[in-house]
């Protein structure tokens, strides 16, 4: 079996930014109020957050493992259709395909309600302010 190796196409400090723009996003700025107002205690609230932190690495290493075994474009889908055949595959894409658009909508809403927070003439209008996120 011939070794397959992944082409560095962009750097390791690259990698870095996109992991700390994405932990910084949109969820780590709307969540924490709630979800420290359903913990009774500070210590609950951050091991909840560190074993959530664990559960994602601990994904994306597989998803790591998995990309550098089948090295092909698709994602999730390759892996499943490889593993589970062509239905599953396509079961899996499509709906991976669908949380990403709820993910961008979720996230254009957050940018919305947060431009209304810095910028007062905006507020009340965070629907139009995600449209425009989204549309570019």
């Amino acid at each position: 079996m011939q070794k397959v190796r992944l082409r560095e196409a962009v750097g390791v400090a690259f990698g870095i930014a996109v992991i700390i723009g994405n932990t910084i996003g949109a969820g780590i700025l709307r969540t924490p109020g709630d979800v420290a107002k359903l913990l009774p205690t500070t210590t609950l609230f951050l091991s909840v957050w560190i074993i959530g932190g664990l559960y994602v690495l601990l994904g994306a290493m597989c998803m790591a493992e998995l990309g550098t075994l089948f090295p092909d474009s698709g994602g999730q889908y390759v892996f499943v259709r490889h593993a589970l055949g062509g239905y599953a595959g396509f079961i899996v894409g499509w709906s991976d395909w669908i949380s990403t658009c709820g993910t961008t909508a979720a996230v254009a809403i957050v940018i919305g309600e947060y431009a209304g927070a810095l910028i007062p003439a905006l507020n009340g209008h965070v629907i139009e302010r995600a449209t425009i996120v989204v549309d570019g």
